[in-house]
């Protein structure tokens, strides 16, 4: 931006108003202020306060603070007190530190304002945070105040270290990067902060390295035993260059290879100055570095501008194996005669290795005959990092219009940006305005393609059938069609899916990435259509096609589940049962059971009779029992007893058994009573006498019996596994379970953390805190999922605080926040509250990822608690992922006593979210407000994000009927003409919402009236 205002391709106006229309605030903000800066006729005060609450609007926390402070000293005194009031209304403390820091290390804030944000540090709640910000703070103070902010961050280290609770919160604390060197040489000194002896140290060598590296290596001896590898290799780059090259090589030695390319590169850089005595010794350093990872080593020696090419072929030899060959001559190309990189260029434009990073090292090193023949060659190989690097190497050579030319001339518009993006920091200033000129508008083809469908259903039988076949054939094309055409036109929407579905089984990518979700498309349309010829060509296209097999079986038990009429689910689990022999797969019988057991019950029969390997038949039972009906159910029986193993009988058995009445059951138990294997091993006996001791079968088990006779004998393993069988079949029988827990302890730490896990879902309260117990005892293991299911039982219990005493064990707070997601359905009231007092005050639940805080605002809502459900949603702030639940959904499910509380904070959210927002409030909204409130709706839509405006339309239009025609015109006006004022996409999008709600007000003729207007608005390519 900065470079088009300077070649005066924009005017500051033009650059201003693209700010005010950007939805990105951050974007906007950085192209106001390049403007801001470049122009100085156009800065006047009232643009830098425009700038400074654009600002104010990011989203981002981090973004939002670091942004502002970023232009803080380009304002004037009354906006750097707005601009720090912004920073220190930001909620999270962490985010306010940063941003803190960043304002007051601005050239020119005022000594007024310095004051006021050394206020602002006192102010912190976290003693760490805030004696960081004191020491920022303090760092650009003049003396006295300077000596006693830092002084009171060391305070503050002083009084947590004497805090056992917050020691390791302070071991490495962050405020003494911004200390003096003597204020860190005293604390060094000093026998109150030996707990931080070693941070310190490590700080002050990092700060001497470049000044007195030979003071910061005397230094490093008492750094600890952890010195961070990359300081290692700056220490000794230092000392090279102070010419102690004994000291450096030292230094090299000591480097833990953490990361080792990066070693690689730091021997790269020591070899053209160390003596040539040294060299050996320190290329056989690289006998520690994976051959791979020695390249870098090469190509940074081969950068020096002095460096021996018998030095630099020395490395080579010492880097070469037989899968590198090329990317080592690659990295010589410097000493390469032209004659050798020709032909190395055509060595890699053969193998089509343009995106590897051979390329981008040789092409700065082409002429422009080489150039062009390999852009041509990567252009035709679809290549992206060897086409740049050539493009780049094309405009240094002076062919700065060919190299825009080809930019252009690129397929794709993302990478056609990305292209111009490299080329603008490549070319003079008079090629920037060339650029400009030549960067494609975006393609609204698909826009206009969503657009028009929504029409469809409304134009005339000879107009739509030719709109129709004008259509693209994208995804987000093809999944509007088969939810808006009628059924009678879905027909013809079949053959496209089922390209697309061949496309997609094209290359490992599309299957993993794209065919997963046209299936499901598939299945979406077969659910409006059936048609038998359809489902048996996409069985026909999935059985052939060679890929992952398990993918495959999800993608045919899908098609399945979509189906209503018995015989085209027949089709699909034929399909699915022939891949499960094929595999000889018994994971997949148990996911075929589960699911046709779900979608459709009166299909078990068929595939019992289909499943002719006895192992099969227990993972198919597993899930289905349940559901099968009588006449079913004696046929399974009777597979079952034929069985003649004796443990696949019992696994199958055992699937069955709860689901018996009593005259199945007593015909099993006699004819396994009467089987001779089962005295033979002493665990099938217990197992079979176990599942044998219902009272009604004593008169064949006998109680005696079906206690077991050696249970107690068994070994510890085979004891444990035996009591969860048990507890599983007889839903928690203890007579077995309780002596296996206690025989835990004796097994090896490994051993015991699987035994409690398997155990998890019998435990007590009292045995799971026998369980924590246990676990406390081991050290250096990953407790972290055994911990989780034992939180989860505690919920089960209903025993919360248990559940909280597990939580608190997980130590890493990204893995905690795993945990809490997936338990938060079960969390009670009372431990919802302990969480949010925690994390609202930055205590042990502090840091929760914001996809779980809205699990947990989910939760409270759920259980009537609005006030919880909007704590949490503080705390989340203005953090989030793009896999959390929509935050809509909390403020849908709220009671209308909430309703006054939640559209206030509707109003005062992101633009670009506030109508849905406001919209999720519809129902909950009292009933002389609500048209009102649906008003708000509207005229905010034109700021929603594109994609959510048509769904808000769609999901909301039965609201337009409490209006008069006159309303709902005025309302599709005003709207429709804020969105002109942006660009085609939104026009589009805003018609494609407002489409069917016309249709249905004013007929049928308003399609193709918009129709029309589609066709003169999509002319040519926009700016």
């Amino acid at each position: 931006m900065a470079r088009y205002l300077r070649a005066k391709v924009w005017t500051g106006e033009q650059a201003l108003t693209w700010a005010r229309l950007n939805g990105n605030p951050q974007q906007a903000v950085e192209t106001a202020v390049a403007m801001l800066r470049m122009s100085t006729a156009d800065a006047r005060p009232e643009l830098w306060a425009e700038a400074l609450e654009l600002g104010g609007s990011i989203g981002d926390a981090d973004n939002k603070v670091l942004g502002i402070a970023a232009f803080a000293g380009d304002l004037p005194p009354y906006l750097q007190m707005r601009a720090l009031e912004l920073i220190k209304a930001e909620k999270h403390e962490g985010s306010r530190r940063g941003g803190l820091a960043a304002f007051i290390g601005k050239p020119g804030i005022s000594p007024r304002i310095l004051e006021e944000a050394l206020e602002v540090a006192r102010n912190f709640e976290r003693d760490d945070l805030r004696s960081e910000a004191l020491a920022a703070i303090g760092s650009v103070l003049n003396e006295p105040e300077q000596t006693r902010a830092f002084q009171s961050a060391i305070d503050l280290l002083h009084q947590g270290l004497q805090k056992p609770v917050w020691q390791d919160l302070w071991r490495q604390p962050r405020f003494i990067r911004w200390l003096p060197l003597s204020m860190i040489s005293d604390l060094i000194a000093d026998p109150r902060f030996e707990q931080v002896r070693d941070s310190s140290t490590l700080e002050y060598v990092e700060r001497k390295t470049k000044s007195d590296p030979l003071e910061a290596f005397a230094r490093l001896k008492d750094a600890g035993s952890y010195i961070p590898d990359d300081l290692l290799e700056r220490l000794a780059e230092a000392l090279a260059g102070a010419q102690r090259f004994d000291d450096a090589l030292f230094c090299l030695k000591s480097s833990a290879n953490l990361v080792v390319e990066q070693k690689a590169r730091a021997i790269g850089r020591f070899l053209p100055v160390c003596p040539p005595h040294l060299q050996d010794e320190a290329i056989g350093l690289l006998k520690d570095v994976r051959p791979e990872d020695r390249v870098a080593c090469l190509r940074e020696l081969a950068r020096a501008p002095s460096v021996s090419k018998n030095l630099v072929r020395q490395v080579a030899d010492a880097s070469l194996t037989e899968h590198n060959e090329n990317e080592v001559r690659v990295a010589m190309a410097r000493f390469l005669a032209p004659e050798e990189r020709e032909a190395l260029v055509h060595v890699l434009a053969s193998d089509k290795r343009w995106s590897s990073r051979p390329f981008a090292d040789l092409a700065p090193h082409l002429p422009i005959e080489m150039v062009r023949f390999g852009l041509d060659a990567a252009n035709a190989a679809a290549s992206r990092d060897g086409y740049i690097a050539l493009l780049v190497r094309l405009a240094d050579l002076g062919h700065q219009q060919e190299a825009i030319n080809r930019a252009g001339a690129a397929t794709s518009s993302y990478y056609q940006k990305e292209l111009f993006e490299v080329l603008a920091a490549n070319v003079s200033e008079d090629a920037i305005g060339a650029i400009a000129t030549s960067i494609r508008p975006n393609d609204i083809s698909e826009r206009l393609d969503l657009a028009k469908i929504a029409l469809l259903p409304s134009l005339p039988d000879s107009e739509a059938r030719q709109t129709f076949g004008k259509l693209h054939h994208e995804f987000s094309v093809l999944a509007a069609l088969v939810d808006q055409v009628s059924s009678a036109e879905l027909v013809h929407v079949y053959p496209l899916i089922l390209e697309e579905m061949r496309k997609n089984m094209t290359d490992t990518g599309s299957i993993e990435r794209e065919l997963p979700r046209t299936v499901a498309l598939l299945s979406r349309a077969l659910k409006r259509l059936p048609c038998a010829p359809v489902i048996q060509k996409a069985v026909v296209e999935l059985s052939s096609k060679q890929f992952e097999p398990a993918l495959k079986l999800d993608l045919l038990l899908g098609l399945a589940e979509s189906c209503d009429d018995a015989a085209y689910v027949r089709v699909a689990l034929q399909g699915a049962l022939a891949l499960a022999k094929a595999e000889a797969d018994l994971t997949a019988y148990l996911n075929i059971g589960m699911r046709v057991a779900a979608a459709h019950p009166a299909c078990l029969n068929g595939i019992l009779e289909e499943i002719d390997d006895p192992e099969a038949l227990a993972p198919f039972l597993a899930l289905s029992s349940a559901t099968l009906d009588a006449p079913t159910r004696q046929r399974a029986l009777e597979r079952v007893a034929a069985i003649a193993e004796p443990w696949p009988r019992l696994q199958a058995l055992r699937s069955l058994w709860r689901y018996l009445d009593e005259e199945e059951q007593r015909f099993v138990a006699v004819r396994e009573r009467a089987k001779p294997e089962w005295l033979e091993d002493d665990q099938l006996f217990v197992w079979l006498m176990t599942m044998l001791s219902s009272p009604t079968l004593e008169d064949i088990a006998g109680r005696e019996i079906a206690r077991a006779r050696r249970f107690q004998a068994m070994p510890v393993r085979e004891k444990i596994a035996t009591a969860c069988w048990i507890a599983d079949i007889t839903a928690g029988y203890r007579e077995y379970f309780d002596p296996a827990f206690a025989a835990i302890t004796s097994l090896e730490p490994d051993e015991q953390i699987v035994a409690i896990s398997r155990m998890a879902p019998w435990l007590t309260a009292e045995q799971i805190r026998s369980a924590y117990e246990t676990l406390d005892m081991l050290e250096g293991k990953d407790l972290t999922p055994t911990i989780a299911e034992l939180v989860n039982r505690s919920l089960h219990l209903e025993d919360g605080r248990l559940a909280l005493n597990g939580l608190n064990r997980i130590e890493d707070r990204y893995t905690r926040s795993g945990v809490i997601t997936e338990v938060a359905d079960l969390l009670p009231v009372e431990v919802l509250e302990m969480i949010a007092f925690s994390a609202r005050d930055d205590g042990f639940m502090g840091g929760l990822a914001s996809g779980t805080l809205v699990e947990l605002a989910f939760r409270a809502v759920g259980l009537i608690r609005d006030d919880l459900a909007l704590t949490f949603l503080d705390i989340k702030g203005n953090n989030s992922s793009s896999s959390d639940r929509p935050i809509e959904e909390v403020y849908r499910r709220a009671s209308p006593s909430s309703y006054s509380v939640l559209l206030a904070r509707s109003r005062q959210i992101w633009s670009g979210e506030r109508a849905s927002m406001l919209a999720s409030l519809l129902e909950i909204a009292p009933t002389g407000e609500r048209m009102s409130l649906f008003r708000e709706v509207i005229e905010n839509l034109p700021d929603a994000i594109v994609s959510s405006r048509v769904r808000i339309l769609k999901i909301n239009a039965p609201e337009f009927e409490a209006f008069s025609d006159d309303d709902v015109v005025d309302m599709w006006t005003k709207t429709l003409h804020r969105c002109a004022s942006k660009s085609r996409q939104d026009v589009l999008s805003l018609s494609e919402g407002f489409a069917p709600i016309l249709i249905a007000r004013f007929g049928p003729s308003i399609a193709s009236e918009l129709m029309d207007a589609f066709s003169v608005g999509a002319r040519g390519r926009w700016p």
